[in-house]
């Protein structure tokens, strides 16, 4: 049976709000086996304690299920909101306008719009992907035309005053998107491309996974015009296994940091999953910190790689 979305649990409102914010990223499958998330996400409840549920898009460059299909079904079934990632790796304006009307019509409101990874040389080595058109663009396409109705143009995110003698092309009904945006802290430039992303329009933003909320600290003080009532989910991850720590530390491309203090108690623990539910909540709790002292609204995004428990035990104490 579909559940609506009640009132009071719109993330729009959330992002508003002065409360911490929790968003937790969901699994996805290779394939259409995904009554394991579905089972877990009803035994942990983890839908009543999260403000919104992510679903990626091909993490690591692997082929897995559309997330706009699983984010409906999630909405549905437990009457969440959804947070699917839109990918421009790849994709064309038609494309990626055909993606948003449909989680437009399927009660979608929000997306997570980023770069994507390129795909996977394991199953695919000689696929390529290439960027047709950023993440920039997209963002200040949904803001400045399909808001609006209408069509994006080409070179959306350019501010041109020959915008009125183009012949815009209407659309029937409006894509009404929060539209959320990501930030690299380590990668070069990153200011420069977070305060484009804000002027574009971007409503809220996902940090890249940290090990040490100091880092995301160091980097939001360096934004001049961060007081601006956006709000800002700083992300970290829950590892299960060494396997899983190994891939973050192999992958530079990642713009990832694991300072020496963090890298050592990560090393030497005998639960590398309490580890990082532990660090979660402290990162959390610096974040917080910070943000009232200079008063800005931030929140923490879960990336829980299936770990349902402990990412339902870091939002109970961390909305203690």
């Amino acid at each position: 049976m579909q559940k609506e979305i009640e009132k009071e649990k719109m993330f729009k409102d959330r992002l508003l709000s002065g409360k911490f914010p929790v968003t937790v990223e969901v699994p996805t499958v290779m394939g259409t086996e995904i009554s394991w998330i579905m089972g877990d996400m009803e035994r942990t409840e983890l839908h009543k304690k999260a403000d919104a549920l992510n679903v990626p898009n091909n993490p690591g460059g692997r082929v897995r299920i559309e997330p706009l299909a699983l984010s409906s079904i999630l909405q549905q079934r437990f009457g969440t909101e959804t947070i699917p990632h839109l990918t421009c790796r790849g994709e064309t304006l038609s494309t990626i306008q055909r993606w948003l009307f449909g989680a437009s019509v399927l009660n979608v409101k929000n997306v997570l719009v980023v770069s994507g990874d390129p795909p996977s040389k394991e199953i695919y080595p000689e696929e390529e992907r290439r960027m047709n058109i950023s993440s920039l663009e997209v963002i200040a396409g949904i803001k400045k035309y399909l808001e609006k109705g209408y069509l994006i143009p080409l070179e959306p995110s350019r501010n041109s005053d020959g915008d009125k003698e183009k012949k815009m092309i209407k659309t029937e009904g409006r894509v009404e998107m929060n539209v959320g945006a990501v930030f690299l802290p380590f990668r070069p430039e990153e200011a420069r491309y977070l305060r484009k992303k804000m002027e574009a329009g971007a409503d809220f933003f996902h940090s890249q996974i940290t090990f040490d909320g100091r880092d995301i600290i160091s980097f939001l003080q360096s934004i001049p015009s961060i007081k601006n009532n956006k709000r800002f989910f700083v992300s970290a991850v829950l590892l299960s296994d060494e396997k899983s720590l190994n891939y973050f530390i192999e992958k530079p491309n990642l713009f990832i940091k694991i300072g020496g203090s963090s890298f050592k108690r990560l090393k030497n623990s005998k639960n590398l999953l309490k580890e990082t539910e532990n660090m979660a909540i402290e990162i959390f709790s610096q974040v917080q910190d910070f943000a009232e002292e200079i008063g800005i609204k931030v929140g923490g995004h879960i990336v829980s790689l299936g770990n349902f428990d402990a990412a339902r035990e870091i939002i109970e104490e961390v909305k203690r």
